[in-house]
């Protein structure tokens, strides 16, 4: 069975929005070592489609996996395979395991820096046909997580 990493420590993932002439959308700072693979897998010049192929795996508890990197539950897993507990995270070089509730929290934060830095800078995604049921999956995890 993996070690899955303490909560507190995904916790203090600084997520923000970065508006500059060069990137727009959300970026991760000051991450410590140990949470690198989050880094990489949160800041991605290319949100706009990582959150419409993520936000309803997060959501349904359903794994997404794009180009060796991505995250699964357990149930997402054949009966054969090695077991684990909480949420694997994963790119080519390293995995990681959160617990449910600090990857909850970690992709409830992520998505509200989104809606945040989206709304207040006036973005093209307010006019985009994914926005709306994007704004409602994140109500719903954000639900969950206060719940």
């Amino acid at each position: 069975m993996e070690t899955l990493l303490d909560d507190q420590l995904v916790d203090t993932l600084q997520i923000v929005w970065e508006e500059t002439p060069q990137y727009s959308g959300p970026r991760v700072r000051d991450s410590p070592a140990e949470l690198r693979v989050l880094r990489d897998f949160l800041t991605t010049q290319f949100w706009q489609s990582r959150v419409q192929f993520i936000a309803d795996g997060v959501l349904n508890r359903h794994g997404r996996v794009q180009e060796y990197s991505g995250f699964l539950f357990p149930e997402d897993m054949d009966p054969d395979d090695e077991p684990f507990e909480g949420v694997m995270v994963f790119d080519p070089l390293d995995t990681i395991y959160l617990s449910d509730g600090a990857f909850a929290r970690l992709m409830n934060r992520y998505f509200e820096t989104i809606i945040e830095g989206v709304t207040s800078h006036r973005k093209d995604e307010l006019k985009e046909a994914w926005w709306p049921e994007f704004l409602d999956i994140a109500q719903q995890i954000k639900y969950r997580v206060s719940g």
